[in-house]
C-alpha cells in the first residue's frame, strides 16, 4: 500500500473521456467542481455511467439550492438518494460570485454532494 495520491484532470463531459481516464488505471473517486448538474441535460450521460461503474463521485456547486436540484437529477437518474448528502464545502472559495439574478449566497464550490 503507497501513501502517494495521483489526481489526473481530464476536460471534457466524462461520459465522452472515460475510455481515455481508465486507461492507465480505474478511477477510485470522480470530482465534479461547480458541475451545474441540474442546469446542463448534458449531464445525462455521465450521472448514467457513474451510476453503472459505481465509482464514488463528489460534486460541487455555486448554492445550496443547486445542489438540491442536482440530488433531485441524480434521484431520478439512479432511482438512489445521494450518497454524500448536500453540506457545506469547508474548502470553498471565500469570496461571493457576483450574481444579480439569484438572491442566494453563492461562492465557487460553495456546497459538495456525492453519489
Amino acid at each position: 500500500m503507497s501513501s502517494a495520491l495521483t489526481l489526473q484532470l481530464w476536460r471534457g463531459f466524462y461520459h465522452d473521456r472515460y475510455k481515455d481516464i481508465v486507461k492507465g488505471s480505474f478511477p477510485d473517486l470522480i470530482i465534479a467542481p461547480n458541475g451545474g448538474i441540474a442546469a446542463y441535460s448534458s449531464w445525462l450521460p455521465s450521472i448514467e455511467l457513474i451510476e453503472k461503474i459505481d465509482v464514488p463521485a463528489v460534486l460541487t456547486d455555486y448554492c445550496e439550492e443547486a445542489c438540491h436540484l442536482a440530488a433531485s437529477c441524480i434521484k431520478t437518474v439512479t432511482g438512489r438518494p445521494l450518497r454524500l448528502p448536500v453540506q457545506l464545502n469547508p474548502f470553498r472559495q471565500p469570496i461571493a460570485v457576483e450574481d444579480s439574478v439569484l438572491v442566494l449566497p453563492c461562492y465557487s464550490n460553495c456546497f459538495l454532494f456525492g453519489m
